[in-house]
């Protein structure tokens, strides 16, 4: 029986099973610090940090973006020379500062001004259930972790990203799914809406973008149904990759780490 799935284990056994096989059965980790995860972490601790102690957030964003802990690559795989490194890293500061600046802005006066942030960094294990059957499902425990919850029922997810997000995207996306059925599961009702604060790296005007998203009790249990086929297949060992040599995947580099 597997014993707990999260929207990014789903996620990953969607994409491909091999890859789901490599990270959630076996638990490699790959090692590997790349420049839009390290930024994209820091910018998620400062903007934490400001809502719940009031900490600068520049500063804190600056003591987690550190030039030793990133790893310099383009986006080919080759390593960049010091220079180059050195030029990266001080474009990605100053956007972090920016971004921040802005974001700090909006809460103050701007499209954030009514977000009143009652709990950041809400790690859940919940018991699953089905949630109009009830029945029990096949996975013991769903995990996560809900970024905020604001004092109106609404709750969400920080995002970094390249470009902007689509309300399309954002309405057919997993994770929003996900924690819905976490907060119905917990609360015996639906939340208001799920939020997404999304810092947009490349925009130089208005680069928080700000999407809802809802969820019926309809999609709650077409997602358990999901998981309990996600389940079956786990069972019956089914971990075929499900793409071409020269697509693009993660299981790639777990093999290569794994001399397969």
């Amino acid at each position: 029986m597997l014993e707990k799935i999260s929207h990014s284990g789903i996620k990953d056994y969607l994409k491909c099973p091999l890859l789901f096989y490599y990270r959630h059965v076996l638990g490699i980790r790959v090692a590997e610090r790349p420049i839009p995860l390290v930024f994209g972490g820091a910018i998620h601790k400062a903007v934490e940090l400001y809502e719940k102690n009031g900490d600068d957030p520049l500063e804190v964003f600056e003591d987690n973006f550190e030039p030793d802990k990133i790893d310099y690559f383009d986006r080919f795989g080759r390593e960049l020379s010091t220079r180059q490194a050195d030029d990266v890293y001080e474009t990605n500061l100053e956007n972090g500062f920016r971004l921040l600046d802005h974001f700090v802005e909006e809460r103050e006066t701007g499209i954030l001004k009514d977000y009143e942030v009652v709990s950041t960094e809400r790690y859940f294990r919940r018991r699953l259930r089905h949630p109009i059957t009830h029945d029990r499902v096949k996975v013991r425990w769903m995990t996560g972790i809900v970024d905020f919850i604001l004092e109106d029922g609404r709750f969400g997810d920080y995002k970094t990203s390249g470009k902007t997000y689509k309300q399309a995207t954002v309405d057919e996306s997993l994770q929003p799914t996900m924690y819905y059925l976490w907060y119905y599961l917990t609360y015996r009702r639906l939340p208001k809406s799920f939020v997404y604060i999304v810092f947009l790296k490349r925009r130089k005007t208005n680069p928080i973008q700000v999407l809802e998203t809802h969820r019926t009790l309809t999609q709650l249990g077409e997602l358990v149904d999901l998981i309990n086929e996600i389940a079956v297949k786990v069972e019956k060992k089914q971990f075929k990759r499900s793409h071409g040599e020269k697509a693009y995947c993660d299981c790639f580099r777990y093999e290569k780490l794994l001399n397969v």
